[in-house]
């Protein structure tokens, strides 16, 4: 390797004197460690050991066009760094003052950097060299303003990995400040073990942790108390630690980043003795503050399943304690067991992460091999209402709840299952989502009791979470009563709806509106259920003699056609209102597919003023209250107009109504007429449903 040539200018100013450097145009290369593609265009000058060497004891600015480039080993994430990012190459490491926050969203950890360091100033603060730009009144580097880090720092290509340098504390010495380095066998004094990182009240900025190995080697571990592990006890064991190796003038420290970097401090220590630490769900909730915790070694809590995985995500578990004061949601690695509901289970949760996701408090990274599956176990369900649930649902989440006197009501339902309301005298609801085809409910369910696991759900865009209750079987549904169905239900095929008891109303989920669009059902409309005759005019749904009756002609009098026993469900449109429709409410396709719909339209009148014509159309649409209706191709001569007949149509609609859990619309729906005139009076009669 050749040497750097290099010639120093020294100058004075007002208040402060810098060394300037000039390099002369001596080139050198050096090895990296490789790098994934992405990186920009710079051709890199120097490594940063060449960088250190121009430190003699004092300041140093740069005033040549140095170019080097190094991978984030240590960002300001955890807090444990502030407002600094820690970069290294295959020869050192320099740490890079930067006066920003969030500083990991664009240097995070393996992110290649390239520094642009002419104008730059290398020096040092209790002997750790440091790059700032310029410097303060105690001739320390002062940090690169956030307006002008983009003018020397180039963000180059993500999720390089450095391999820390292997050392024993023997080892250490100067050059290896500001690297990533792994030592081995340490342990935290038995002094300190029972301290936690740092001072979470904040009124010391920085706490020291001693570290030792079994040779009488020691160094120091620094933490600040702004880190979002501050209040996590340190390790008992003895093990490998990892972590960023710094200085402040003759004291050895060792900065980590996040607590993954003593996970392997599980080990038997050096004077032996015990290594984990046994902590309650509750204990392991507290430790997360807002932001993600990655836990220390050795911990581990005993928690009893309660959900089911047929009805969960895949790779999620529930987990409660044994007397119902807390539970933790865990995720786990796709194609891990499935932990069968009431499993114990004693999990290690060193090297975890403890996050938020959509809302919900989450144990995530625990290894497999870290989970212990013991003998069942059961946990006794708290008793409370639909509003204490609510009001308790983020220290309650994952914890089984019975609620008592509930009525269940069908949601939605969407393309992984179907969500259930549940309420009950008080105020408040709670949302049961079913993936699980196993567990039936045959919503609507009044003065039920129910049972399961409370969960918390943040949807896009939403500034609260919804209350959730996970059930496990159909059996966490007790008692109530299935009130007496007021839809269509679709038992046989076909189901046929003949019209012929109008006189004592509506058939079964029949429902006639007025005022409808594509955008709404339209408004209840008043449905006469005394026979009338054709010649009545005026608007209205009627009871009105059918068309198919053979024996009746278009000169049939009143009396005939109110002792006709073959009724049509008939309805007179006006100028006041045109867009009427007849609404068929189904209350599920289950299992049900090609559904089809055929009927008889008819028109009743031979009135010599009657000269429009209504065009009708078939739509549908799903779930309670609809506000988006799809329209069906139907034949072009679906009309009715001056005259007395009936024709039959069939409507298909495929594939698009197979296997709905809730509400069905299908409506026979007229807009508009067309012409001059009086308007006719249609009727529908014989519908039938077919799958």
């Amino acid at each position: 390797m050749n040497k750097l040539c290099k010639q120093f200018v020294r100058f004075s100013g007002a208040s402060l004197l810098v060394g300037a450097l000039a390099i002369t145009a001596c080139k050198k290369t050096f090895d990296e460690p490789p790098y994934n593609s992405g990186d920009p265009a710079i051709k890199v000058t120097n490594s940063i050991a060449d960088l250190q060497a121009l430190y003699k004891g004092s300041p140093v600015t740069i005033t040549n066009d140095m170019v080097f480039a190094g991978v984030v080993i240590g960002d300001d994430k955890s807090g444990n760094l502030y407002k600094q990012i820690v970069i290294q190459d295959s020869t050192a490491g320099i740490n890079i003052q930067l006066d920003a926050s969030n500083l990991n969203a664009k240097f995070p950890v393996g992110r290649k950097v390239f520094v642009k360091a002419k104008g730059l100033t290398l020096g040092a603060y209790g002997g750790l060299l440091e790059l700032g730009k310029g410097v303060n009144d105690q001739n320390q580097p002062v940090r690169i303003t956030q307006a002008l880090i983009d003018s020397f720092l180039v963000a180059g290509s993500s999720n390089n990995v450095v391999v820390p340098l292997e050392l024993t504390v023997a080892q250490l010495n100067q050059k290896y400040q500001n690297m990533l380095v792994t030592l081995k066998d340490i342990q935290v004094v038995a002094a300190d073990t029972s301290k936690t990182y740092a001072d979470s009240t904040k009124v010391a900025a920085n706490v020291n942790i001693n570290l030792a190995n079994c040779e009488g080697g020691s160094l120091v571990l620094r933490t600040s108390s702004y880190a979002n592990f501050t209040n996590i006890k340190v390790p008992k064991g003895k093990g490998n630690i990892t972590g960023i190796y710094t200085i402040f003038n003759t004291t050895s420290q060792f900065v980590i980043r996040d607590t993954s970097d003593v996970r392997l401090m599980t080990g038997v220590r050096c004077e032996g003795g015990g290594t984990g630490t046994a902590i309650t769900i509750a204990d392991l909730r507290k430790m997360y503050k807002g932001a993600d915790v990655v836990l220390p070694a050795g911990t581990t809590f005993v928690g009893t399943v309660v959900s089911s995985t047929a009805n969960e995500s895949t790779g999620n578990v529930r987990l409660a304690s044994a007397d119902n004061s807390a539970g933790i949601l865990m995720y786990t690695l796709k194609g891990s067991p499935d932990y069968a509901l009431g499993s114990v289970l004693t999990v290690n949760v060193g090297g975890g992460t403890l996050t938020a996701f959509n809302g919900e408090l989450e144990l995530k990274n625990v290894p497999i091999a870290q989970v212990t599956v013991g003998a069942n176990g059961t946990v006794t369900p708290r008793v409370a209402d639909v509003k204490t649930v609510v009001a308790n649902k983020s220290n309650w989440s994952s914890t089984l709840v019975t609620i008592k006197n509930v009525n269940i009501a069908l949601s939605n339902t969407t393309s992984t299952g179907t969500n259930y309301t549940i309420t009950d005298a008080t105020t408040g609801s709670i949302v049961a989502f079913v993936r699980d085809a196993n567990i039936k409910i045959n919503a609507p369910v009044t003065n039920a009791n129910i049972t399961g696991y409370v969960s918390v759900y943040l949807a896009n865009g939403a500034t609260d979470t919804t209350t959730q209750l996970g059930l496990r079987a159909t059996s966490d549904i007790t008692g109530g009563s299935v009130p007496t169905a007021t839809n269509i239900v679709l038992a046989t095929s076909p189901y046929l709806i003949d019209f012929n008891n109008l006189a004592s109303g509506l058939p079964m989920g029949v429902t006639t509106k007025g005022k409808v669009s594509t955008t709404a059902m339209g408004v209840d409309t008043t449905f006469k259920s005394a026979a009338t005759p054709w010649t009545e005019t005026a608007f209205g749904f009627k009871n009105a003699a059918s068309a198919l009756n053979t024996s009746l002609t278009s000169a049939s009098d009143a009396t005939a056609q109110a002792a006709s026993t073959d009724r049509a469900l008939a309805v007179r449109q006006t100028s006041g209102v045109e867009a009427v429709a007849f609404v068929f409410e189904i209350n599920d396709t289950k299992g049900k597919s090609n559904l089809s719909m055929s009927f008889n339209l008819q028109s009743l009148d031979v009135t010599s003023t009657v000269a429009r014509t209504t065009t009708w159309n078939v739509d549908y649409a799903f779930g309670d209250n609809p506000t988006t209706f799809t329209k069906v191709t139907t034949p072009a001569d679906m009309t009715t107009a001056n005259g007395f007949a009936g024709k039959d149509f069939t409507v298909n609609f495929g594939n698009a109504l197979d296997n709905q859990s809730g509400k069905v619309y299908i409506r026979i729906y007229a807009t508009a007429t067309t012409g001059s005139g009086s308007r006719a009076l249609s009727a529908i009669d014989n519908v039938k449903f077919s799958w």
